[in-house]
């Protein structure tokens, strides 16, 4: 992918190639910030939009939004297709993140909304132990370029050195194949089809507001301080 996002940008925006490109790729920090960017031109237009749709009603359309996004910017390696996924996943992300707060704010005894607030990090620490560890086996084995090119070179009998680091595993591997780099990267994508990981993606994504909207439904339907 970036090497795709590379040369679109050296060819149309050349000093974003120039700035934020090395060894005809382009930074994976220029990528992630799309998103960032994203959010600072559209976080007003998009907070008018929703600024009157309740608390649950915007987070479970915000966190399908941004799976469906996030699934999207998988599916192929057209530039334009994923900068269009990355702001529809941005969209999703700026429809839900401001109402997380309210609905909390809402569901929470009046004299315990610190300790809510509080306690409403909690899921973001479990994720960032857990995460590295559940999803990073699932990614390494499914769409990982590292690990799928030294299984089909395991396949072909070639054989290089585990002390080379992937960069240079690749560009020794591309040698072996008598591949450009470009050429490996599309091999890889059509041979293997990392990109059947959105499935993972939007799966987990649509768990996740059916859970929110099960919580709701069912374990909040007594309370009386918040009905939605």
């Amino acid at each position: 992918m970036v090497w795709f996002f590379y040369d679109f940008f050296n060819k149309f925006i050349p000093f974003i190639a120039t700035l934020y490109g090395h060894e005809g790729k382009m930074e994976a920090e220029f990528i992630t910030n799309l998103d960032a960017m994203f959010i600072i031109i559209f976080q007003v237009f998009i907070s008018a939009l929703i600024m009157k749709k309740r608390p649950l009603s915007a987070m479970l359309s915000g966190f399908i939004i941004a799976s469906i996004g996030m699934a999207l910017t998988l599916l192929t390696q057209n530039v334009i297709f994923t900068l269009i996924a990355i702001l529809i996943f941005s969209v999703g992300e700026m429809a839900a993140s401001p109402k997380i707060t309210e609905y909390i704010g809402r569901i929470a005894p009046s004299d315990k909304k610190a300790l809510y607030m509080g306690y409403s990090f909690l899921p973001v620490f479990i994720g960032s132990i857990l995460a590295g560890i559940i999803s990073g086996n699932v990614y390494q084995t499914m769409s990982d370029k590292h690990t799928l090119l030294v299984q089909d070179l395991a396949n072909k009998g070639i054989s290089l050195s585990n002390e080379l680091s992937h960069n240079e595993y690749f560009d020794k591997a591309a040698s072996a194949l008598n591949m450009s780099n470009k050429e490996l990267t599309d091999y890889l994508w059509n041979t293997y089809h990392p990109s059947n990981i959105w499935v993972v993606i939007l799966g987990i994504g649509l768990f996740s507001a059916l859970c929110l909207w099960l919580y709701n439904r069912f374990l909040m339907k007594n309370n009386n301080s918040y009905q939605q």
